[in-house]
Order: structure tokens, then sequence, then C-alpha cells
């Protein structure tokens, strides 16, 4: 169980790695830039403490 769990959690935080970057972009688009940049900083802080 816990092989499954470990892979499960890797597919879900490359998933929201992925998806982070498109989603800042749109907003950088649509003028949010503050919003974009808390997307960013957000996805990087939580990326460094999963590590």
């Amino acid at each position: 169980m816990g092989g499954i769990a470990v892979s499960m959690y890797t597919v879900i935080l490359f998933a929201g790695t992925s998806v982070a970057p498109i989603i800042s972009v749109y907003f950088m688009k649509t003028g949010s830039f503050t919003l974009a940049f808390i997307l960013l900083a957000t996805t990087v802080l939580l990326r460094s403490l999963c590590l």
C-alpha cells in the first residue's frame, strides 16, 4: 500500500507543478500580475517543502 500512496502523491505533485505555470500565464494575460506571482511562489514553496 505504501508504494501506491507514493506513486499517487508523485502524480498529484507533478500535475500541480505543471498546471500552475499555465494558470499563471493566464492571470498575467488578464492583468493580474500579483495573483500570478502568488500562485507561482506558492507552488515553489510547496514543492520545496515536499522534497
